[in-house]
């Protein structure tokens, strides 16, 4: 829950500093989306390849890169 919880707010985040910019360049906007789906598709994959001290903030990250994607994809 935690996770999710600190992906949500770097979405809220990301949204307030990006959404106009991702509004104005559709194509771009596709693009980016789908390598920010790869890189946090391939963070979580990681995840039980590192120390259990790391797994919260790298999961936090790959789930703010996940829903993101799909935040600025428009999926």
């Amino acid at each position: 829950v935690l996770k999710d919880g600190l992906g949500a707010f770097g979405v809220m985040l990301a949204a307030s500093r990006f959404g106009k910019v991702l509004d104005s360049r559709v194509k771009a906007a596709r693009w980016v989306s789908e390598f920010g789906m790869v890189i946090g598709v391939g963070l979580e994959m990681l995840t039980p390849l590192v120390p259990a001290w790391m797994f919260l903030p790298l999961g936090s990250v790959a789930n703010t890169f996940k829903v993101s994607s799909c935040f600025s994809s428009g999926r």
